[in-house]
């Protein structure tokens, strides 16, 4: 079966229209048409119930007026096909639509998202300047290579389990931005994306110029707000929010280059049109400039909202001991074991995280698995049906391992192993004492054996770059491959663990005379990238900028610190913090702290901070 899922408000002729086209269509597949009424007030509920009576397989939904995201997750949920379709109510699908979608589907088994071609006639003018311009923005180039980033939801089909694992958000009240989030969110969460030029679909906006100008607007409130979400979206780089100052001038330089906008814009649109006449050049250059501007202005507006934009953290990390069994030359963590958390406190962050519903719950150290009480707190976990992840220097014992065994057969936890060698002279030197590398390998062969019987299980590895390991790390991560790990990933060396903002002087630093080695490993490391793109974890932009880490040259303006925004961290003396100030402690509820005024001063340091660094855990690139 395939489900096609339109939400409509006001616009009851252009619906009666889309349907009927629709409705049309000859499929071999069972076909499910589903409209959700956002609160229209004109004719659209007597017109699509008089559709209704004549056609078993049309279904009807009405809710109050909560914006197209509310709309589409409404129908989703009660969709039965297994590939689901969006359009717009203004939308007039092309004659074979339905068989486009279903023939691409067949053809590319293993995608799970197919986007078509949106196509508006010309002499719908400002029409066709926004569709150009939509159109224009679905590819953008980033990681080294052009990729699908979003799809406009008029012409959009997906697998039914994406839309089981992902929902439009429902903070967009009206159309703009929330398919350009929701796009972004596929694609850090790697899902597999098609563009297809052969799925076509008629869009008939609206041609007025007050159409026009309202629709700009709404893009740039909604996609500001998508930028508050993902300050790194390749789409919206160009917009500075660090601080009030910066985005200002970012907006007053826009306006000034809006002249150069419209002149770009109408060159890239006669390179594919062909027969557009002078007087139409003039035209499209003036709504290009109107575009623009109108956008820049929702921009904003929106910028000015105290919006808070993110629901909830996607990771929990609970620093839950800074006791370890290991005295590594380049950590100093261990400097700090007064304060610890207890059972009952490690019970109760967990069980919040859980019923907030976090994705990536993670106890850190020192070394986790050292605690007493460890197997308390897995069996915790268990009962709640739940995952943790566990980061741990793998030098555990064959009992241990044992014990841990139904936790990992059953996906209760994940466990990351701390490897900093291929060599047992580098990683033991490294990690302070002989015998070290054999034990951790040893849990790694353990771990691979066990994956044999349990391909389901999940474990990774994490290496510290740094210039003792530099010649090693390709040969690494190519034996981690081989123990057939799910993630394989390098963080840069961090000079001070508890104060990670303070840069001091290491040992382990990689000096000037050593880049060029550094230059090597990376190009080495970012082809493998390529070779492995689900294992590698690093970002092909975020392997390049190590070399700009250990230059002394990275900057705020390439990273974006997430601390706050999309990571909570407890600290062993149960404050919530971000890496130069606590904004909350675990004596309060974490969804209180997460919302407080605190958390938001908090979220506008991070973004100011002048020492930034590569921790994969709180910086996205």
């Amino acid at each position: 079966m395939i489900s096609i899922i339109i939400p409509t408000h006001n616009r009851s002729h252009d619906l009666k229209m889309c349907i009927n086209n629709i409705l049309k269509q000859k499929i071999n597949e069972e076909l499910e048409l589903i409209i959700v009424d956002d609160g229209s007030t004109d004719q659209t509920k007597k017109i699509v119930m008089s559709l209704c009576k004549k056609h078993k397989h049309l279904k009807y939904l009405r809710q109050d007026n909560k914006g197209p995201a509310a709309a589409r997750n409404l129908g989703a949920k009660i969709a039965k096909g297994d590939i689901i379709c969006f359009t717009d109510d203004d939308c007039i699908p092309d004659k074979d639509w339905i068989k486009s979608v279903l023939r691409a589907h067949k053809k590319n088994r293993t995608v799970q998202v197919i986007g078509g071609l949106t196509r508006v006639d010309k002499n719908n003018r400002t029409g066709f300047i926004t569709q150009h311009l939509t159109n224009s923005s679905i590819k953008q180039r980033f990681e080294e290579k052009e990729r699908v980033i979003y799809f406009p939801t008029s012409n959009i089909s997906l697998k039914k389990k994406v839309l089981e694992q992902f929902t439009f958000d429902e903070k967009f009240p009206f159309p703009g931005g929330e398919d350009l989030e929701f796009g972004w969110r596929l694609q850090k969460n790697k899902i597999k994306m098609l563009y297809d030029e052969s799925i076509i679909v008629t869009h008939n906006l609206n041609p007025s110029l007050k159409s026009f100008l309202k629709r700009n607007y709404h893009y740039g409130i909604g996609n500001m707000l998508v930028k508050k979400m993902y300050p790194e979206h390749p789409l919206l780089l160009n917009i500075n929010t660090k601080n009030k100052l910066l985005f200002y001038l970012t907006m007053a330089k826009g306006i000034l280059e809006t002249p150069f906008f419209g002149i770009f814009q109408l060159n890239k649109l006669t390179q594919k049109e062909k027969d557009i006449s002078a007087i139409e050049k003039m035209i499209f250059f003036n709504y290009f400039c109107l575009h623009k501007l109108f956008y820049m202005f929702g921009n904003i507006n929106e910028f000015q909202q105290n919006r808070n934009t993110v629901k909830k953290p996607d990771f929990l990390i609970i620093d839950c001991t800074h006791r370890c069994n290991l005295r590594c030359k380049m950590c100093d963590i261990v400097k700090d074991t007064k304060k610890e958390l207890t059972t009952s406190e490690i019970i109760k962050v967990l069980e919040q995280g859980i019923t907030w519903g976090v994705k990536h719950m993670v106890l850190s150290g020192g070394e986790p698995l050292i605690r007493a009480d460890i197997f308390e707190i897995l069996e915790f976990v268990k009962k709640r049906s739940s995952n943790v992840g566990i980061l741990s220097n793998g030098t555990f014992d064959e009992k241990t391992f044992e014990k841990l065994k139904p936790y990992l057969i059953n996906n209760n936890i994940s466990l990351t192993i701390s490897i900093d060698g291929v060599k047992a002279t580098t990683h033991d030197y490294i990690r302070g004492q002989k015998g070290l590398y054999e034990k951790t390998m040893n849990t790694l062969k353990r771990l691979n054996a066990l994956k044999e019987d349990y391909p389901n299980m999940n474990y990774g590895t994490i290496s510290i770059i740094m210039n003792n390991n530099l010649e090693e790390l390709e040969e690494l991560a190519r034996t981690m491959i081989g123990l057939k790990a799910n993630s394989v990933q390098f963080q840069p060396l961090l000079a001070n663990n508890l104060a990670m903002y303070k840069r001091e002087e290491s040992k382990f630093w990689i000096p000037n005379n050593r880049l060029k080695v550094l230059e090597n490993t990376i190009k080495n490391l970012k082809n493998m990238k390529k070779e492995h793109p689900q294992i590698i974890s690093n970002s092909q932009r975020e392997l390049e900028l190590v070399k700009k880490y250990f230059q002394n040259k990275l900057t705020a303006n390439d990273v974006c610190c997430l601390a706050a925004t999309k990571t909570m961290l407890v600290s062993n003396d149960g404050n919530i913090t971000a890496c130069k100030t606590a904004y909350g402690n675990i004596k309060n509820k974490l969804e209180h702290v997460w919302h407080s005024k605190k958390a938001e001063k908090t979220r506008i340091l991070v973004l100011e901070c002048e020492e930034p660094c590569l921790l994969p855990c709180f910086v996205e690139v």
